[in-house]
């Protein structure tokens, strides 16, 4: 369903749905610019840096967009729920499956009508 995040983006704020899922989109934003935090505080501990670059940052938020839509995608795809244990351990999973949650409520809603 979505590539890359852009079309993800795209579809969120498309004209009939920007009302209704920018709530989701910032979600989304939010989850990504943590995501991106967390990737780069690695990087800097990998490289043994103190200090980020621009370039290091834009690359780690594009990394982190890339997570998320990739996904995203795959739960709507397969309608992958959580287990516990999903939402225990992993920083993305439960933010990603509520955000394909509320895409897919959407596209319902998009077919009913």
């Amino acid at each position: 369903m979505f590539v890359t995040y852009a079309q993800l983006e795209t579809w969120l704020t498309c004209r009939g749905r920007k009302a209704d899922m920018s709530s989701i989109l910032d979600f989304l934003r939010g989850c990504v610019e943590e995501e991106t935090q967390v990737l780069l505080d690695t990087e800097l501990r990998v490289q043994g840096r103190k200090r980020s670059s621009k370039k290091l940052e834009a690359q780690c938020r594009e990394e982190a967009r890339e997570h998320y839509v990739e996904e995203v995608a795959e739960i709507i795809r397969s309608g992958w729920m959580p287990s516990p244990w999903a939402v225990i351990s992993y920083r993305r999973k439960p933010k990603a499956w509520a955000v394909a949650g509320a895409i897919k409520q959407r596209i319902e809603r998009e077919e009913d009508a």
